[in-house]
């Protein structure tokens, strides 16, 4: 989406095109990976992890009996009786939401460890969505920006120009659009992608939470069987 901002003379060939926008995708994703978990926790106040915790405090969306399985199906898996330890407490008070994300970090190991779990699926979907939910409101930015300096160019009263604030030719300024149209697809792309991948993000991070509690209870079922 940012090619068009590419010097008018400088676009390679297509293939050594694809192969910079392969290697700077895989470099600017890993930016607006970490980007997006920072500025979504500080926007949103909730990460997978917080959600975890909800899902298993007393108004979590899981049944008493789940929950309770859980918990004891940790004590027995890490073996929680023998350290004095927030998450090795007594049953009575383990359901405590503090206690609880102390769960997150060893269950989730637990689960990579033994490289099974649909959480795991649920979990590349929910980062998919956040960093394409992220990238597309840094693009619709980057656009703004170039819009409203097309405005402040046609606008007598402010010496601003294209000129004078890049030191080149983007490739978009050779494209013969109207300011007018150019707004409307970028905000009308930009608000259709952000809503849906905003939802699906919400959605996966919910999914993920939850089946990474069912993917632990089934593969410590099935471990306590074999064994």
């Amino acid at each position: 989406m940012l090619v068009p901002f590419a010097p008018e003379q400088g676009l390679p060939e297509f293939f050594l095109l694809l192969l910079l926008l392969i290697v700077s995708g895989y470099i600017f994703g890993h930016i607006i990976h970490t980007l997006s978990v920072i500025l979504l926790k500080y926007f949103d106040g909730k990460s997978h992890r917080d959600h975890f915790v909800d899902l298993l405090s007393d108004n979590g969306q899981i049944p008493e009996n789940v929950r309770t399985s859980f918990m004891m199906a940790c004590r027995e898996r890490f073996d929680t009786s023998r350290a004095p330890h927030p998450i090795h407490r007594s049953q009575t008070l383990i359901t405590n939401p503090e206690d609880c994300g102390e769960y997150y970090t060893l269950v989730r190991t637990y689960i990579d460890i033994d490289g099974r779990g649909r959480s795991r699926t649920y979990q590349a979907l929910y980062a998919f969505s956040r960093s394409v939910f992220m990238g597309s409101m840094i693009v619709v930015a980057v656009y703004g920006l170039y819009i409203l300096l097309l405005v402040f160019e046609d606008t007598p009263k402010i010496d601003v120009s294209l000129e004078t604030v890049l030191w080149y030719t983007p490739y978009i300024q050779t494209v013969d659009i109207s300011v007018p149209y150019l707004a409307l697809i970028v905000f009308g792309l930009g608000v259709l992608l952000g809503r849906i991948f905003l939802d699906t993000m919400r959605m996966y991070r919910g999914l993920f939470a939850a089946y990474m509690i069912s993917d632990f209870l089934m593969i410590a079922e099935h471990k306590r069987e074999t064994d």
